[in-house]
């Protein structure tokens, strides 16, 4: 059995929580934030500790941490605490959920999040540290590379490539065939019909770019 600490308290750390807790194999032992921001001792009923002294309360050799933080800097936070927390000998996890439909040709790789619902068709590749949340439908022969997000009921037709640290929106349609660039913010509910450049910010349908950098969406 897994013994899993969860990086993050609050409502999407609070969801994996509670998928982690009603899925055989895995033993939730508690959750660990940045120091700053470590207001209560506990969280969800299990205990929240420092992310700093972490490693002198459980020891790296017999825990695995998973990351399920937002797409705060494009995902750069993120990715940050995975590489502080392999300096600090801890193992990171993956999590696919029971709910998930996910084909066995596809390598699940580190913090690797794939929640209730989603659908991951034959012959996709997934880079390292991806979100894919409730919903969302990854087409055939697609590629998503490490660092990125897709939200909610996202939906990407076949042999479409998605680039590092890009965040794909709520409810999100990707054409057959599209190329999205590294550092790309696709907006809910955008119809991307054409490949995007890098760190662009695309709305609308179909989707176009505005005037704002992937950074600056996401309070970079």
């Amino acid at each position: 059995m897994k013994k899993l600490i969860i990086f993050g308290a609050d409502t999407l750390a609070s969801l994996l929580a509670f998928q982690v807790k009603h899925q055989a194999g895995w033993e939730l032992a508690g959750f660990t934030v940045d120091d700053n921001y470590l207001l209560e001792s506990s969280f969800e009923g299990f205990p929240v500790i420092g992310f700093n002294g972490l490693e002198k309360k459980f020891h790296p050799d017999h825990f695995e941490l998973i990351f399920p933080l937002g797409f705060r800097w494009m995902n750069d936070l993120r990715a940050k605490r995975i590489e502080q927390a392999k300096e600090k000998g801890f193992k990171v996890g993956n999590f696919v959920s029971s709910y998930a439909c996910v084909l066995s040709d596809t390598e699940v790789k580190e913090n690797v999040l794939i929640f209730e619902q989603a659908i991951v068709q034959p012959h996709v590749k997934l880079g390292c540290n991806i979100i894919i949340r409730s919903g969302a439908n990854i087409g055939h022969h697609s590629v998503i590379g490490n660092h990125s997000f897709i939200a909610s009921g996202v939906v990407t037709g076949g042999n479409v490539t998605i680039g590092e640290r890009c965040f794909i929106g709520l409810g999100a349609v990707i054409r057959d065939n599209i190329k999205i660039a590294d550092r790309t913010f696709i907006g809910a509910g955008a119809v991307v019909v054409k490949d995007t450049e890098i760190d662009g910010v695309y709305i609308g349908n179909p989707a176009r770019k505005i005037k704002k950098t992937a950074m600056e969406a996401t309070d970079g």
